[in-house]
């Protein structure tokens, strides 16, 4: 594990990387003259894709580190920008964050889900049954899809009757 400290916006950031020194997490090389530019070009719009990422996470420090992101990335490929280079700011962010969410993982603990069935036969041919679902009301996903989950039934009571011919 590597630590970094990186300036950006005349504040020292921590960053953490698994990989190690020199990896491609590092801070890259860059000449001179290519980084004040695109430095300039992220400061001057820095709130303004902060604002545009945060609508989309909800969370202020996920956007700051997808912007982070987004100029390191910016930054390997300084020398051959393309012609709009907010553009590509825009879309290297807007990547970046469906790469978070297709990486983030969902998961849950141990659980368990008592059901509960009766059923009273009144007549040859008249029965009911009661089911009760989720006696103990425990809170779980049923099912997932990508990275969301969806949550089970909670507690809840059933009643039937049945008539045979």
């Amino acid at each position: 594990m590597t630590v970094h400290f990186d300036v950006f916006e005349n504040q020292w950031r921590l960053r953490w990387c698994a990989l190690p020194f020199p990896a491609a997490c590092a801070v890259p090389k860059m000449a001179p003259r290519d980084r004040l530019p695109l430095t300039r070009l992220v400061e001057t719009h820095y709130e303004e894709l902060k604002s545009y990422i945060q609508r989309k996470t909800g969370s202020a420090s996920t956007a700051a580190d997808i912007i982070q992101e987004t100029w390191l990335r910016a930054a390997r490929h300084a020398s051959k920008l393309p012609d709009n280079p907010l553009g590509y700011l825009y879309r290297t962010a807007s990547n970046l964050l469906l790469d978070s969410r297709y990486n983030s993982r969902v998961g849950q603990d141990d659980y368990t889900v008592v059901n509960l069935m009766a059923r009273y036969r009144l007549t040859d041919h008249l029965s009911t049954t009661l089911n009760l679902n989720n006696l103990l009301d425990e809170k779980y996903y049923a099912g997932f899809s990508g990275s969301y989950g969806h949550y089970g039934p909670p507690r809840n009571l059933m009643m039937n009757v049945r008539y045979d011919f």
